[in-house]
C-alpha cells in the first residue's frame, strides 16, 4: 500500500460504493498524504468527506476508521494540497475545498492557500469547480 494511487482509487471505490473506509486504509492515506499527487489527494479527501458519515462495512468485514481517524487524514490531505498548491489544478484545489466544506472541517491555513491556488489566472476550472468552492466557503 505504499504507492498512493491505490491508496486513493481503493478509498474512492468503497466511498462510491456507500462504504465506510476501513481503519487500515484511513491511516495509510495519513502517512503519505505529503507524497501524494494532486489527483489523489483531492480523490481521497474527497473519499475521506463522503464516507467520514458511512458505517457500512461489508457486514463486519472490516473495521471502520474512527471520525478522529478520517478527519486526521483529511486534514494531512488538506495540509498536502497546501504545500503543493502550484502543482494542483482547479479541479484538485475545487474537490479539496468541497471535502472540506461537506466533512466541516476548519483548516484556515489550508483553506486560504487552496483559495489562492484558484485566483491564479492561470488555472483552469469551470462552473462546477468554482460552485463547489463557493458552497464549502
Amino acid at each position: 500500500w505504499a504507492d498512493p494511487r491505490p491508496v486513493a482509487s481503493s478509498s474512492w471505490a468503497l466511498a462510491k460504493l456507500g462504504l465506510s473506509l476501513p481503519d487500515l486504509l484511513v491511516r495509510q492515506i495519513s502517512q503519505i498524504a505529503p507524497r501524494m499527487s494532486g489527483r489523489e489527494l483531492s480523490t481521497a479527501a474527497w473519499a475521506l468527506a463522503t464516507a467520514q458519515r458511512r458505517e457500512a462495512t461489508c457486514g463486519g468485514a472490516y473495521e471502520a476508521a474512527s471520525a478522529q481517524e478520517t478527519r486526521h487524514a483529511l486534514e494531512r490531505c488538506a495540509d498536502a494540497g497546501a504545500r503543493t498548491m502550484e502543482a494542483l489544478s482547479g479541479r484538485d484545489a475545487a474537490t479539496i475545498i468541497f471535502a472540506l466544506g461537506t466533512a466541516k472541517v476548519k483548516r484556515p491555513a489550508a483553506l486560504k492557500a487552496l483559495c489562492r491556488r484558484l485566483s491564479d489566472p492561470s488555472v483552469d476550472w469551470n462552473g462546477q469547480d468554482v460552485a463547489n468552492s463557493c458552497w464549502a466557503c
